[in-house]
């Protein structure tokens, strides 16, 4: 298992190079599950993408982040959001995390 992270992301930013990111991930690790956590509007717009690219079928696992407005607030929701996706991550043996953004 693969295990992809878009912590920042939302909506339509990026979803073209966090779908290329995927594919290439797909392409050098043929057959293996991936699982790509991101805000859900954010996943339904890379999975689009991927559909039309052909890739092959994701586990998309919509990722809730708490607004945040001063940056010295982020850093206990980024500590959650990294036990939450590494403990995942531990549970299915994963062999790769990465985080993008």
């Amino acid at each position: 298992m693969l295990v992809v992270c878009e912590p920042d992301c939302r909506g339509f930013v990026h979803a073209e190079v966090n779908a290329g990111l995927i594919a290439v991930l797909r392409a050098a690790f043929p057959g293996e599950p991936l699982a790509f956590f991101a805000e859900r509007e954010h996943l339904r717009q890379a999975a689009e993408v991927l559909e039309e690219q052909g890739v092959p079928a994701v586990e998309l696992r919509p990722l809730r982040r708490l607004p945040f407005t001063d940056p010295l607030l982020r850093w206990p929701g980024d500590r959650w959001l990294a036990r939450r996706i590494l403990g995942f991550a531990a549970r299915r043996a994963a062999r790769a995390v990465v985080f993008c953004s």
